[in-house]
């Protein structure tokens, strides 16, 4: 089948099974009902934590993640381009990296980046019209149901409400996700599909009685959100092989519908479909690019040991876990302790943990062995749901020791003003370091990425001529952010004869140069057209701090220049 087609029915259809579950369990709507104060209290906080005051939405700094999956939405929303020019790769993407999305000229594969969450964004550009903030909305419309369902599976599988309000304050109100949550990269989209998919699964062993339609669609939901999150994160077929493994915690739960042993064999199917699925994807195929660096940079203890402590060190940064990595620690000691439906969040999130902290690099960090905690939070933003539970059962046994102890010391009242005073002073500080973080990460972004792509695509255009093309080594951004007929060349791509033949066109070409990004380092790994090119003669149309806009003048018309000058 098709994958396009794939990834509408399963995206439909699992949207369809949701509504229907939602609409038709009694137990969800009950919960909903008694606690709807503290549920809006949660997503108030997600709200104002999340949302930018002038409207300048984070999309990340990790270049190829952060603006791939908004610049293919926004293709498939127009109907422009290849889902994939791989073969072999099916349900990869590609981008434009020579031309424009109006008319491309070259494609370029991006083996690792899947189409689901492009397909999203496309979806709601074509309802809501594009900006480049559309793949920050939908992240944000994800963020409120994950913190919904946060509460809800903590909830469910702790038993009491102390434990679901502090998860879902621990998921709205954490500085890091906030803001590095609300990222353009897949991993906060398919947070919400984990969560959905764990929901299901939880929700399938009930212990009230339900129909066996009830059941059916709640199998139908499962199977679907299972599948569908592999056409986001690869890594996501973790969750079909660790799912089957958590039913022997959830086997003295009585199935409303099916018998243990039906139930038992359907989520087990609901496995097999996805590895299938994976199969057919060919997911294992997705990471030639890494076994590539591994080969040009090998694994060594030394390095995997690295990786693994800087992975690990990034939950300890205070500003931006505030301390729960403790109350994780707790957590999975009061999980194993308790057993049961405790541990299934538990041994997710170590599962994922595993398998990003042993993940190969990028190529400066493969090629360095040093890795900053900063490269740790895209990947940490597929785990915040898992993370916040946890923390909420972490906290929970914290509260409930410190308030045996603190109410026989100053007595109900005193204690109860105690927490709300500590409570509120927790709030305070969660905003004010989130503030601090989004204002950082945003004017950072800014003035690296948003502003040099935007003043490239305004010079480029400002003789009224639409035949230019911008060179760059960010052609992403410029695709995001400027018309769909802006021209643009990867200079990735460029070799020696696309040189000369653009040389040769006497086409105008703009080159962006931003300093970070074309250091001697990038001159190594790109080779001599890019030495070429900047060594052409060139006039400084425009610039700013750390990058220069310029318009690139062909041999000849330089000699011609400096002849009329003479």
């Amino acid at each position: 089948m098709n994958p396009s087609i794939t990834v509408v029915i399963l995206f439909w259809a699992g949207l369809i099974a949701t509504v229907i579950c939602f609409a038709t369990d009694l137990k969800l709507r009950a919960l909903l009902s008694a606690h709807w104060k503290r549920l809006a209290f949660i997503l108030l906080v997600t709200l104002l934590w999340r949302v930018p005051a002038d409207g300048t939405f984070f999309h990340g700094l990790e270049y190829e993640d952060s603006y791939i999956y908004t610049v293919a939405g926004r293709q498939m929303a127009a109907g422009v381009g290849p889902v994939s020019q791989l073969p072999d790769l099916p349900y990869s993407i590609s981008v434009c990296e020579i031309g424009s999305l109006d008319s491309c000229q070259k494609w370029e594969p991006f083996r690792e980046h899947l189409i689901g969450y492009p397909y999203a964004i496309g979806v709601a550009s074509s309802i809501f019209g594009y900006t480049p903030s559309i793949g920050s909305l939908i992240n944000l419309g994800a963020s409120m149901i994950s913190a919904v369902l946060v509460f809800m599976l903590a909830l469910t599988i702790a038993g009491d409400s102390l434990t679901a309000i502090l998860a879902g304050f621990a998921f709205a109100a954490m500085p890091v996700f906030a803001v590095y949550g609300l990222e353009t990269s897949a991993e906060p989209f398919s947070c919400c599909c984990m969560l959905l998919t764990l929901w299901f699964f939880v929700s399938l062993w009930s212990m009230e009685p339900t129909s066996n339609a009830v059941q059916t669609f709640r199998w139908c939901a499962y199977t679907c959100a299972l599948l569908f999150s592999q056409t986001i994160k690869r890594e996501d077929a973790l969750l079909a092989l660790s799912l089957p493994l958590a039913i022997p915690f959830v086997m003295p739960r009585m199935a409303g519908g099916f018998s243990r042993r039906l139930l038992v064999g359907f989520v087990i199917t609901s496995s097999v479909l996805a590895l299938i699925f994976s199969f057919k994807m060919h997911l294992l195929e997705t990471s030639e690019n890494e076994q590539e660096l591994l080969r040009h940079f090998p694994l060594t203890v030394a390095r995997l040991t690295g990786f693994i402590a800087s992975f690990l060190s990034s939950f300890g940064v205070l500003r931006w876990y505030g301390g729960t990595s403790l109350a994780v620690l707790a957590g999975i000691g009061i999980a194993i302790r308790k057993k049961g439906t405790a541990l299934i969040p538990v041994v997710l999130l170590v599962a994922f943990i595993v398998l990003y902290a042993s993940h190969v690099r990028g190529y400066y960090e493969m090629e360095s062995g040093h890795v900053s905690p900063e490269s740790a939070l895209r990947f940490s933003m597929n785990l915040m749901g898992l993370w916040a539970i946890v923390v909420g059962i972490g906290l929970a046994w914290f509260a409930r020791y410190i308030q045996l102890f603190g109410a026989s010391r100053l007595g109900a009242r005193l204690w109860r003003y105690s927490l709300v005073s500590a409570g509120g002073a927790a709030l305070i500080t969660s905003f004010v370091a989130t503030m601090h973080l989004k204002r950082d990460a945003v004017e950072d972004e800014t003035n690296s990425r948003v502003t040099p792509a935007e003043v490239a695509a305004e010079a480029s255009s400002i003789d009224g001529s639409r035949d230019g093309y911008i060179l760059t080594m960010d052609p992403l951004v410029v695709q995001m952010y400027s018309n769909s007929g802006i021209r643009i060349v990867d200079l990735e791509s460029v070799d020696s004869d696309m040189l000369d033949a653009l040389i040769a066109s006497r086409t105008k070409l703009v080159l962006l140069k931003q300093n970070d990004r074309l250091m001697e380092a990038d001159l190594e790994r790109y080779g001599e057209p890019v030495r070429r090119i900047l060594a052409l003669p060139s006039r400084r149309l425009d610039g700013g701090d750390g990058f220069t806009v310029s318009l690139i003048q062909p041999p000849e018309a330089a000699n011609r220049t400096r002849g009329l000058r003479q």
